[in-house]
């Protein structure tokens, strides 16, 4: 796999998602259904991993008060 530079950003935060997001951008003019499972499953990492870091769960306000400190850890 040929690692994009314009993706390389996500492998300080996942791998996986370095590797999806590349296969996705490499393959996309000669298999535009591989492209849109590729970004698909990249979005659902990312929602799994964010769904992590905040716990999901409790009341509404503490969920999302959690998760826009995972956003943006510096405005906390």
């Amino acid at each position: 796999m040929v690692i994009s530079r314009n993706f390389s950003f996500l492998a300080e935060h996942d791998p996986v998602f370095l590797q999806l997001a590349s296969t996705a951008e490499q393959v996309f003019a000669a298999d535009p259904n591989t492209t849109l499972i590729k970004l698909r499953q990249l979005g659902e990492a990312i929602a799994q991993d964010l769904a992590a870091r905040v716990r999901l769960g409790g009341r509404l306000e503490t969920v999302l008060e959690t998760f826009a400190d995972a956003l943006w850890p510096s405005a906390a």
